[in-house]
């Protein structure tokens, strides 16, 4: 329990470093939905999926090849401690561009916080990924979990806790991806972030 909590603040703090995530979470939260999670202190700014989707730079269908070695991904932050948190990337096969430019027919790496014995998607799973790139060419998923989206039995389902998404928790695989999709294409700036500029 304590690595998850670890992972997860790890992972916020990371975020708003690399500028992942474009201060979605910044104010305290207002309201708590039913079956869904959220960080605790944080407020979702965002009004609607386009905006929801704003830093997604890829959108893909595909199943998971296999998982690559953990390793360990330095923090990036600097202050009294330095710290490193692991990283277990996991190799997808494109089936099925939603939104961006991707290979389709080849793999991409997929970024995962924590060790193989505790990431989120595992080997042989097809899954619907929301990402960001990294410099480098890899991905994370644009918001943690709420990226993070398994297909099976043509539904979908994740462990989001954004309440724009949590909205479409046990969807069609076909409504999900035409929903997304279409939002990322029309994506938008939250106006409370706009002020900010």
């Amino acid at each position: 329990m304590k690595n998850k909590w670890i992972i997860t603040i790890t992972s916020l703090m990371l975020s708003v470093a690399l500028g992942i995530s474009t201060g979605i979470f910044t104010n305290a939260i207002a309201n708590n939905h039913e079956n869904t999670i959220q960080p605790e202190g944080f407020k979702v700014l965002n009004e609607n999926l386009q905006q929801e989707l704003y830093t997604v730079d890829l959108i893909v269908r595909g199943t998971v090849e296999e998982l690559q070695p953990t390793y360990k991904q330095d923090a990036g932050l600097q202050g009294k401690r330095n710290f490193s948190f692991d990283i277990t990337p996991a190799t997808i096969m494109v089936e099925e561009v939603l939104y961006g430019k991707a290979p389709l027919g080849k793999s991409i790496n997929f970024l995962q916080h924590g060790t193989v014995s505790d990431v989120v998607v595992q080997e042989g799973e097809e899954v619907i990924l929301l990402l960001s790139q990294t410099s480098w060419g890899d991905y994370w998923s644009y918001d943690h979990a709420n990226g993070i989206w398994k297909v099976k039995e043509g539904k979908v389902s994740s462990e989001a806790y954004s309440p724009i998404l949590s909205a479409l928790k046990n969807a069609d695989a076909h409504t999900f991806e035409r929903s997304v999709s279409k939002a990322a294409l029309q994506k938008e700036l939250s106006p409370a972030l706009q002020a900010v500029d």
